[in-house]
Order: C-alpha cells, then structure tokens, then sequence
C-alpha cells in the first residue's frame, strides 16, 4: 500500500451472526448478517454473547472510535429479526486500550484484554444496571485475548504475551493460595509457536464430543481468518491441538477482507469481519486523533 493511499485508510470492522451449521461445511459464502448501524465513526469488533431474550440480542463487544486512542467495552441490544442495533452503552472504560470482552452467557464478570494496564483484570458487572460492582486482578500481568476454560476440576487460562501477541499462545494455571493466575511451569510455555493459529479468536466450545479453540490465522495479516482447533490433551504436563476446521470471510462482503472472531452458541455463532476503507474523511479522524493524544 502506497503511503498516500495509506494515508487515507482505515481498517474498518463490524460483527455478524451466522448459523452453526457452518460447522459441518466450512462454507461461509453469503452467510454471515452484518450488523446493521449508522455509527460512521467508530467500529464493533470481538463480540461476545452477554445475554438473549425472546427479542435481543445483548452482546459485548470492542468500540473504537476512530478519533480516539484507546477501545472500550460496549453492551450492544441487537434486533433477533434483522440483526440491527437498537442501543449501546459503554460497560469498561480504562484510560488504555480494551478489546476481546471475554464473558460467559448468563454469568456476570467480564475479562477483556488490557494488557496495556499490565495486569489482567476480572470485572463484576451489574446484569439488571450494566455497572461494575468491583473488579479483581487475576493476573499479575497483561494476558493478550485471555479465555478461561476448566477441565478435570482445574481452571486455566489461555492467552498470549506483549511481546509477541500473534505468533504465541500461553497456559496459565489457577493458584489456589494467591488466588490468580499464573504462567504454568508444569506445561512447556509457550505451547504454541505459530502464527497461524496461536492467538485465541473466541471460547473454548464443545461440539460433538470435540473440545474446539478457536484461532486465529495471521500469517497473510492481523487476524485474517479462523481455524478451530481441536483440544486433544490439556492438562498438567502438556497441551496438544490438532486443525479442525478453517474458515475465512470470503463471499460475505463488504467485511469479508478478514474473518477474527468466532464464538459458538449451539444453533449460531457470532463472528466479526473487517474491510479497509480509502476515504478523504478518515485524514480528519487520524488528525483529532493526533491532537486528543498530545492534550
């Protein structure tokens, strides 16, 4: 990309919702139903499932204005009958960046990725006022997408380091006395060295007896498409995944140039996609974003 044309350009995302019956066909063409909104400025990325009802959607996601610095943690209530926006209201805001708002349906504690706060944080949010009632340091340092997931009575962690957040996926173990999580060293960390499938796009699911990862593919770039892997083995001396299924969002435009989130719930799955956009206005969303940094 020339450095004009970068310039003016912006890597825009939005969310969708697709059938699980993906899952047996890997076919994505002219499934996935983008969200529809009229935000111009701003994008919505990694959702995840916080609630549904008999008309709503309500799903958690990464808002990031183009004209700010940092992304924050968003509860958008979504149409069930055409996917379209109907509200949103930002849950966690940090002065760094937030993404990935890591949750389980019906539960209430969110923990997104803040790696830029160096520690990695576990909110308690309100389900009937959607405020934080208190939060708790899990970690003692920043987890890059962070998933927990329990197996055979232990709880993991499952996440990747700053210094090379795509390319290395990390296994944290609960310490009972400190009451965090911490780097295992009864695995051989990393246990992923791979960037077409270390980083964590979406939680740990089981479907047909098969415990599936879901990954991230950033060899061609940043988050570019799906592999679900299978969890054959984890447990306290080793961790072993083999490919299940790829995906990608081609034939889904106009945010089918990458395919970065993959989230299951038995009969749909919620993904994200993104496209990049060449347009004279986004000089002016980079230009505040430069004078909102120096003041």
């Amino acid at each position: 990309m020339g450095a004009i044309k970068k310039r003016f350009t912006i890597q825009t995302y939005n969310i969708g919702i697709v059938d699980a019956s993906v899952l047996d066909n890997g076919l994505l063409r002219n499934k996935i139903k983008w969200l529809k909104h009229s935000y111009k400025d701003r994008f919505f990325a990694d959702p995840f499932l916080w609630d549904v009802d008999n008309e709503f959607y309500y799903i958690l996601v990464e808002e990031l204005c183009f004209f700010e610095e940092y992304g924050k943690i968003s509860l958008l209530k979504i149409d069930k009958k055409d996917f379209r926006l109907v509200s949103k209201k930002i849950i966690i805001k940090e002065p760094y960046h937030l993404s990935f708002p890591f949750c389980i349906e019906g539960e209430e504690f969110i923990i997104p990725e803040s790696i830029g706060g160096k520690v990695c944080k576990k909110y308690h949010v309100s389900k009937y006022h959607h405020t934080i009632v208190d939060t708790m340091v899990i970690a003692n340092e920043g987890i890059v997408d962070p998933i927990l997931f329990s197996n055979h009575d232990v709880n993991w962690l499952l996440g990747g380091k700053k210094n090379d957040p795509s390319g290395e996926l990390y296994i944290f173990k609960k310490d009972i006395k400190a009451d965090n999580y911490v780097c295992s060293d009864e695995v051989c960390n990393p246990v992923i060295s791979d960037r077409s499938h270390a980083r964590n796009a979406g939680r740990i699911f089981s479907f047909r007896g098969k415990l599936i990862r879901p990954a991230q593919d950033c060899t061609q770039r940043y988050g570019y498409g799906i592999k679900l892997m299978e969890i054959n083995r984890i447990d306290n001396g080793d961790y072993e995944e083999t490919e299940y299924l790829v995906l990608n969002g081609e034939g889904n435009p106009p945010f089918d140039e990458t395919l970065h989130t993959f989230n299951y719930y038995n009969d749909f799955a919620l993904v994200d996609g993104s496209k990049d956009i060449f347009a004279v206005r986004n000089v002016f969303y980079k230009a505040k974003k430069f004078v909102n940094r120096i003041h």
